[in-house]
């Protein structure tokens, strides 16, 4: 149990621990910051930036930043947010006399939207309970019996309808699945980045997603089958007719 609680409380923090600022990719975003340097006013001081992408590629190589009242801007294009992750970038000013070097960095997500604990807790407790459910339906889809029940000779002796059980729950474990990809996928794609992650559980949600449908009409096309001939051994097993 204290082994559960503690994985809730790692993933919590993993989902909360975002960065200061968060801007949605593929937009432009304005890098402001108040420079104090040795006492100097700011129209003396002169900064410049350099920008690493999340693989460390630089993006910008000591641009100058326009002093605008007592802060320094650089607004990053939106061709150069076009990367999941975290950006850091170095802010190099100078009087002339002295010079200082500071690292900041920001975070490019799907939305741009901070995650705050509520949404967190949501989006836990929401997976939880589809792996729960899908725990739960997946055991029953193992364990409900297929076959129809017989005796030691071979013969049939009764018609099991809980096979109709066991086929929904196969359907339903693969919907719940799916859905459990599909959370995860979201939580790392808008909110966490843990490398390509969030790609491989993009292509396993579309991946069972293509699989959907055909799945469902096989399943009903299945129900029906084993249904019609559940009435023919019935009916038979009525009239005292031994079915093998």
């Amino acid at each position: 149990m204290k082994k559960r609680f503690l994985l809730i409380f790692i993933l919590l923090f993993l989902i909360i621990n975002v960065s200061a600022l968060t801007v949605q990719i593929d937009t432009s975003v304005d890098l402001v910051h108040p420079i104090r340097l040795d006492d100097y006013p700011s129209n003396g001081i002169y900064c410049n930036i350099s920008l690493f992408d999340p693989d460390n590629i630089e993006l910008v190589d000591f641009a100058p930043m326009t002093n605008q009242f007592e802060k320094h801007n650089y607004t990053v294009d939106a061709v150069n947010n076009s990367k999941l992750g975290n950006y850091i970038y170095d802010v190099t000013c100078t009087t002339g006399l002295s010079n200082k070097t500071e690292s900041f960095e920001y975070e490019v997500t799907t939305t741009g939207g901070d995650f705050s604990i509520a949404q967190s807790v949501v989006y836990v407790i929401f997976l939880i309970a589809i792996i729960g459910a899908f725990c739960l339906s997946l055991y029953g889809s193992i364990k409900i019996p297929f076959r129809n029940q017989r005796a030691d000779d071979g013969r049939i002796i009764n018609v099991n309808d809980l096979k109709y059980l066991k086929i929904f729950s196969i359907v339903i474990s693969y919907i719940l699945l799916m859905f459990a990809f599909g959370v995860t996928r979201s939580i790392l794609a808008n909110y966490l980045y843990l490398g390509g992650a969030h790609t491989v559980f993009t292509w396993l949600y579309w991946l069972l997603f293509s699989f959907l449908w055909p799945l469902i009409v096989i399943s009903l096309l299945l129900t029906v089958v084993y249904y019609l001939q559940g009435l023919k051994i019935s009916e038979a097993l009525e009239r005292g007719v031994p079915i093998r």
